[in-house]
Parts: C-alpha cells; sequence; structure tokens
C-alpha cells in the first residue's frame, strides 16, 4: 500500500516539476524573426482563393523552439488580404531557421481595383505584414505574438511570358 501512494506521490511531483520548468523556460523565449519568401497559387475560385505561403522561420533562441500552431493575416500595401493557420508540429535548432509552407485563404475580389493598380507595374515592391501567433512547446509551452514586415515585388512571383 505504501508503493502505491509513494508511486502516486513521485508522478505527481514529477508532472509538477515538468510543469514549472516548461512555464520558466517559454517565458524567456524570444519571437522568432518571420519572412515572406514565396507565393505559391494553389487554387483559384470565384469567391475563394487559396494560396501556399513560403516563410523563413528563424529562431533567435539559445534553445531549440518547439511550435504546434502557427495563425496570422496578411496585408498587402495596408489591404487586409487573407488569414491562415498551420496545425504541425515541427522544431527549428536554437540559431538556426526553416522554411515552412503554410495554407493562405482569401477572397481578394473585394481588393481588385486597388490590387490591380499596384500590380500594373510589377516591377514595383509591394508592402506586406504578417501578425499572428505561434503556439509553443510539446506538452507546455506559451504563445509567442510576432509581427512581420517586408516588401515582394511581384515580377518575381510571376512566370516568364
Amino acid at each position: 500500500m505504501f508503493g502505491l501512494n509513494q508511486r502516486f506521490f513521485t508522478t505527481v511531483s514529477l508532472f509538477l516539476l515538468l510543469m514549472i520548468s516548461g512555464c520558466h523556460t517559454t517565458e524567456d523565449l524570444k519571437t522568432p524573426q518571420i519572412r515572406l519568401v514565396n507565393i505559391e497559387v494553389e487554387e483559384i475560385k470565384l469567391l475563394e482563393q487559396k494560396f501556399i505561403l513560403h516563410l523563413q522561420v528563424d529562431n533567435p533562441n539559445d534553445l531549440t523552439l518547439a511550435l504546434h500552431r502557427f495563425s496570422y493575416q496578411l496585408w498587402l500595401n495596408n489591404l487586409e488580404i487573407g488569414n491562415g493557420q498551420l496545425d504541425k508540429r515541427f522544431s527549428i535548432a536554437a540559431h538556426n531557421s526553416r522554411l515552412i509552407e503554410v495554407p493562405l485563404h482569401t477572397n481578394i475580389w473585394q481588393h481588385i481595383k486597388p490590387l490591380t493598380a499596384a500590380l500594373k507595374n510589377p516591377q514595383n515592391p509591394l508592402h506586406y505584414r504578417l501578425q499572428g501567433k505561434i503556439k509553443t512547446g510539446w506538452l507546455f509551452g506559451s504563445n509567442l505574438h510576432f509581427n512581420s514586415q517586408g516588401e515582394m515585388t511581384p515580377a518575381d512571383y510571376l512566370p516568364q511570358l
């Protein structure tokens, strides 16, 4: 009887210790740097368009970053284009980078006039902003909020004619 109680106490103690250590390490995490590398057309329908965003995620931390949910919104030239979420577990080694592909769902028809005007000269860069949240940890973790900005040149993504 004493052995069963001792095992239970040991198990609960280990669980609590893991919870405390998991919370301690996630408080000190720096938010990863995220850069839009490529946009790939997946499907175009009248009311919904699907794209794949290729993102480079840089881990500035001294330890491996375990991620399991990545949700975001994308703006082009201050127009909210769409959003997406990736529910996939992956990790990025300390001070390393990883390319990830995330889905983007949108209805760009509501922004067709300003986007057409911006794309008249595909050599002119478009300003983008990615904003969202990354859920870290496998068992216990935290949410890291990010806001990434940059420019992309549409000509780099259009097929050569």
